[in-house]
């Protein structure tokens, strides 16, 4: 019994063995003349090729096309995308408007045109403004700066410069009228947190050197008016929180003391 069942896996063998025989007959001829080489002489054949070419210098690049980025056209949309929308977290001393810039609402437009123009010392009007487009012109005489924006895309709230002449045929300003009441306070908001009694005279010296010197008196105690009312409601905000955690605390635990004082 053994010997019976070793019987039909030598035949495979045999068979295997003979059809592995056949087909390389079939190609015993085509192989007669293939001059065998070693690995050593193979790679020294690569070599040479590579060397050949590789003359001339080019390593290879036949031209700049060759180092170009294989970037889809959806990404290169985004990245041109990504170049015109406004980054609010860029300073506003490298700023300047771009025709297609684009703004998360008009509200974030309003206010970046104002910056910009306090920054360049001169002043705007809107010749219309609205929930969907804005068009303004600077106030100087016959000056030609004019940008008109509107709202595009689906959800009605992002807003694309269409039209955008960016130069000024006009001086300066000494008194703008742009810097508000509001604007100081938010503006120096860090200073009147520090020293929230700063006089009129301590903010002239602070600012001697700069477009804001030709603050009023007026103006600056009204900024700091705002300024105080901001802080003193930031405090009342955060004792609101502290009364709300401490019930928390004795509805948790009925047996505590708590008090604010």
């Amino acid at each position: 019994m053994p010997e019976q069942e070793q019987m039909p896996e030598q035949e495979e063998e045999e068979a295997e063995e003979a059809g592995f025989e056949l087909r390389e007959e079939e190609y015993a001829e085509d192989g007669e003349n293939v001059e065998k080489t070693l690995p050593q002489q193979w790679w020294s054949f690569v070599n040479d090729v590579c060397d050949q070419v590789g003359d001339g210098g080019s390593d290879g690049v036949r031209s700049e096309s060759d180092l170009e980025s294989l970037c889809s056209d959806e990404e290169e949309q985004t990245k041109r995308k990504s170049k015109r929308e406004y980054n609010p977290r860029r300073k506003q001393s490298d700023f300047s408007f771009k025709l297609g810039m684009i703004f998360p609402t008009i509200e974030h437009l309003r206010e970046v045109l104002k910056e910009e123009f306090i920054k360049i010392d001169r002043e705007f009007k809107y010749v219309f403004n609205d929930k969907t487009r804005l068009r303004a012109v600077c106030k100087g005489r016959g000056c030609g700066w004019v940008l008109y924006a509107r709202v595009v895309g689906s959800d009605n709230k992002t807003v694309r410069v269409n039209t955008l002449v960016d130069t000024h045929d006009c001086g300066i300003v000494f008194y703008n009228k742009l810097v508000t009441c509001t604007w100081l306070s938010e503006k120096f908001f860090d200073q009147f947190r520090l020293n929230p009694s700063m006089e009129y005279n301590c903010f002239k010296e602070m600012v001697a050197a700069t477009k804001f010197s030709n603050v009023s008196r007026d103006v600056f105690y009204i900024a700091r008016k705002y300024a105080r009312e901001k802080l003193e409601g930031s405090v009342s905000d955060q004792f609101a929180v502290l009364e709300d955690y401490c019930r928390q605390l004795k509805t948790n635990d009925p047996g505590i003391a708590l008090g604010i004082t």
